[in-house]
């Protein structure tokens, strides 16, 4: 775990998904019967303020955490023995053992209407989304789609995308042609989000090639008020 924060050279914080947590500890010259008290102490607001988050009952690593919110904690284990020696609790402007930064919001996705290609470009489908967070880690992109059928599953189309906004698909002949695209994005301590066109309506990935030929006039048809088409003799 890191041992830096804000207020000891501006290094980053260790990452977790939730306000509770065990903490790994250890206490040195703790005497034959171990240390008598094991507080934990934090900071929210950079060191310049302390309170006394809780005691570890049985005085044995782990200690149970609960920081109760998002943010960055910092941290500090005070342990004392029976006579009272030991660690003195942090003071304002003491830096702490350790920061943590805990992170329970997923991130931010939309997606934009997929752009369906045409001409030379049919067959194709350019998927575009934005997506924020605090803590995205590196490739944290999924593209889905399923077909516009009740209960259908999602297919995948690509995983382990860079956060760059824009995918052209090129659609697998075996795909129908009415589907919905769905993007997923997770971020740096597993928090996870999507968005999809289930809502906007299906897109029609259209593929055929119309080709046409004339075959004659209708006998029965009428142009105008002209006689009936005869061919001629």
């Amino acid at each position: 775990l890191s041992e830096s924060g804000p207020s000891s050279g501006g290094r980053t914080p260790q990452l977790v998904a939730s306000p509770r947590f065990p903490l790994q500890y250890e206490v040195e010259d703790a005497g034959p019967n171990g240390p008598a008290v094991v507080e934990l102490w934090v900071t929210r607001d950079g060191g310049r303020s302390w309170s006394r988050l809780g005691e570890d009952s049985d005085r044995t690593s782990p200690f149970l955490v609960d920081l109760a919110g998002d943010g960055t904690h910092g941290l500090t284990l005070v342990a004392r023995s029976a006579s009272g020696l030991g660690d003195r609790p942090p003071a304002p402007g003491d830096a702490p053992q350790l920061w943590v930064e805990v992170d329970t919001t997923p991130p931010v996705v939309q997606v934009n209407p997929p752009r369906v290609g045409v001409g030379i470009h049919a067959g194709k489908v350019a998927i575009s989304w934005h997506a924020t967070d605090l803590h995205l880690g590196p490739r944290p992109v999924v593209i889905s789609y399923r077909p516009d059928q009740a209960d259908a599953p999602w297919e995948p189309i690509a995983d382990r995308l860079d956060n760059t906004g824009m995918y052209v698909w090129n659609v697998p002949a075996n795909v129908p042609p009415r589907i919905h695209i769905r993007v997923d994005v997770q971020d740096a301590v597993g928090n996870r989000a999507h968005a999809d066109t289930m809502s906007s309506g299906s897109i029609l990935v259209d593929r055929t090639r119309p080709r046409s030929r004339i075959i004659g006039l209708d006998p029965q048809g009428r142009g105008g008020d002209g006689p009936s088409a005869r061919p001629m003799r």
